[in-house]
């Protein structure tokens, strides 16, 4: 039997005239890493917020693990990293762990050891005894996603994290959060990195404007910009790359790409005769900023999406 860890039903969030969230349904199976995923502006934080019960929509449902987000009984299973911001800078990295497991619930003594697993977890041992204000920005956030995994959470939500953490602190947390997965606890992860997110995500949910425009794989998404979102690679010539309207060209250690959009595949035509090219998917930065760009060419491909609890590409 199939058992979500999220479950949103036609759930708006207005602030004043703004509508931040526009009728949003979504479920998600528990155990996977969901990525939220869209332009500024697009509802991503409100949407963490809601789950994490910061906040009530103003209609429709959030249901998370079974429950209302607000339950006594979830107090303790949804885990929402913290702003960095909100951590006392003068003390030391060790003393930052050891004062969220107390919170939530550790001994003092079972504190101690808590903070050692999570500093070697995420490879903050050599920076222990340091104050947080002295750590870079990548090592504060990789530190507030640590607090995130302390304890036993059901569900975990990251919002921007990726954004600023850098590759190494990244590849870590990955390391950290696939485990977290592989216990059956749910992960949302919020961001415009996109190639961190595309290489993490079990799914990806793609908002746009305050809808939710579809739900997908990675590699789902990919395919599903073929024919709309054309992606061509040669070996190098001495033939120049076109580019224009529609049309981008890059070189690459092994050749040449060319990144072409439907109404543009006219202009690539002799190009393509030109050279030995090979058409290949996009990747999933490529596809994702395609579709946030193109929301309405992408609604003739909307079968191409699982849309689970009701999920629909936006329409302008």
């Amino acid at each position: 039997m199939t058992t979500y860890a999220l479950n949103l039903k036609r759930v708006s969030q207005r602030f004043g005239r703004t509508m931040a969230l526009d009728e949003v349904c979504l479920s998600h199976v528990e155990g996977r890493i969901l990525g939220l995923i869209g332009l500024a502006g697009a509802g991503r934080t409100t949407l963490m917020h809601l789950l994490a019960g910061l906040d009530k929509p103003t209609s429709g449902a959030v249901e998370v693990l079974g429950d209302s987000p607000f339950a006594p009984s979830l107090r303790f299973r949804i885990h929402l990293a913290l702003d960095p911001g909100l951590f006392d800078p003068s003390a030391s990295v060790a003393a930052t762990l050891r004062q969220i497991a107390r919170l939530k619930g550790d001994s003092r003594r079972t504190s101690l050891s808590t903070a050692a697993d999570m500093l070697n977890e995420l490879g903050l041992t050599e920076v222990a005894a340091r104050p947080v204000h002295s750590l870079t920005a990548s090592l504060q956030f990789l530190l507030s996603a640590g607090t995130a995994l302390i304890g036993e959470p059901g569900l975990i939500l990251l919002d921007g994290t990726f954004d600023v953490i850098e590759r190494t602190d990244a590849n870590t947390l990955h390391t950290a959060l696939r485990a977290r997965a592989a216990q059956r606890q749910t992960i949302v992860v919020a961001g415009e990195n996109l190639s961190a997110l595309g290489d993490l995500c079990d799914d990806v949910a793609l908002l746009c404007g305050g809808k939710l425009f579809g739900k997908a794989t990675p590699k789902m998404l990919c395919g599903s910009v073929r024919g709309l979102l054309n992606k061509y690679v040669a070996p190098s010539s001495t033939v120049s790359l076109p580019e224009g309207n529609g049309i981008t060209a890059r070189e690459t250690d092994s050749g040449r790409e060319l990144l072409v959009d439907h109404k543009a595949a006219d202009g690539v035509v002799e190009w393509l005769q030109e050279n030995d090219a090979e058409l290949v998917d996009p990747t999933f930065e490529e596809a994702c900023r395609w579709i946030l760009s193109h929301p309405d060419a992408m609604v003739s491909r909307s079968k191409l999406w699982g849309h689970e609890g009701g999920a629909r590409p936006v329409t302008d």
